[in-house]
């Protein structure tokens, strides 16, 4: 997946998340603080949404309760905009939104026979209460929208290959367990997938693992498949497909240095006048290939980190590496998380 789906918790951050434009209509508590007024959200382009972006959005709606004017952002707001009245100020270190009864969010599903589950259509969304409170709340639920679509619905990868003709998910990007985590809490974009690839870890623990993941989401595994591409050869190919087949789930294979490495060693080399034209010999034990990797290290300056299910498979910056494991509670790891969820570590 092009990435784990954030915490609509962490959309808004701060009460500044806004533009100025909207601090500077602070007439509005001097001239009309007890005006009625009802903002309405209206579509334009008519873009479909689901059901899991209408509970991102609703949660994210919900987290908005949370924020505050801190007294670090009341000092920024005196250091860069002098012309804000103390008045003014005082409002906005006591201003709190209460979306819980001045935002009304509503998913209407569209009536079509190829969306039977309703998984698609629209919002209605209604912010009511005085002119006062609630003017702030344009950008922020603007913003919000935006980020829920662009994290569940229109991805980078569903944008380039809409029906997931190439949708393999690489499942150890940061260990197994937060994948499987993820792929389970959105079931629409896990059924568009048509398989999962296994890189590390033990793949005959993982193949009832894909089956149970792909169950839990709606999908029959005998449709997807499981692509095994962690050290194969073709004796291991043959008892993976057995295993899967026994589970039944579909199972694909990616054998790379088990074909492409052909050499042999001998004891007694004999140098030829032109490479290939003396006799073949089969006589030595296969040659042992390098074990190297090239991998994406940075992006736009930033680090980038690989945490498989194999020790010996991580790869990035070891701060970045260090950052990563903290953030999942892979500390310990190799692997296991310290908490419960859902999905194993394989």
């Amino acid at each position: 997946m092009a990435a784990l789906s954030p915490d609509p918790g962490s959309y808004i951050q701060s009460i500044l998340d806004t533009d100025l434009y909207k601090l500077r209509q602070y007439a509005i508590l001097e001239l009309y603080p007890d005006v009625d007024v009802k903002y309405r959200f209206t579509n334009r382009g008519g873009t479909r949404f689901t059901r899991d972006m209408h509970a991102a959005v609703s949660k994210a709606i919900q987290h908005l309760e949370t924020l505050s004017l801190t007294p670090a952002e009341r000092a920024f707001l005196e250091r860069r905009c002098p012309y804000f009245p103390p008045s003014y100020l005082d409002y906005l270190s006591s201003f709190r939104f209460r979306p819980s009864s001045q935002v009304r969010l509503t998913f209407v599903p569209l009536e079509s026979e190829s969306d039977p589950e309703g998984e698609w259509g629209s919002f209605e969304l209604e912010v009511e209460g005085t002119w006062l409170e609630t003017i702030l709340y344009e950008v922020p639920l603007m913003s919000i929208i935006s980020e829920a679509y662009f994290t569940h619905v229109d991805t980078h990868w569903d944008y380039v290959y809409p029906d997931g003709s190439l949708g393999i998910a690489l499942t150890d990007t940061f260990t197994t367990k937060p994948f499987f985590d993820d792929f389970v809490a959105n079931p629409e974009r896990a059924r568009r997938w048509k398989g999962l690839r296994q890189d590390s870890g033990d793949p005959l623990k993982f193949i009832p693992v894909a089956k149970e993941a792909f169950e839990r989401v709606g999908a029959d595994p005998a449709k997807k498949v499981v692509v095994f591409s962690d050290s194969l050869d073709v004796e291991r190919c043959i008892k993976l497909k057995k295993a899967a087949d026994a589970a039944g789930i579909g199972s694909s294979f990616g054998v790379g240095t088990h074909l492409t490495n052909d050499f042999r060693r001998v004891d007694e080399p004999v140098l030829q006048d032109e490479p290939g034209a003396g006799p073949v010999r089969t006589e030595g034990e296969s040659s042992k290939a390098l074990n190297m990797v090239i991998k994406l290290y940075s992006i736009a300056g930033q680090p980038c980190v690989k945490i498989s299910d194999e020790l010996t498979k991580n790869t990035g910056d070891p701060e970045a590496v260090a950052l990563v494991k903290q953030r999942f509670g892979l500390e310990a790891h190799g692997g296991e998380p310290t908490d419960s969820r859902w999905g194993p570590t394989v």
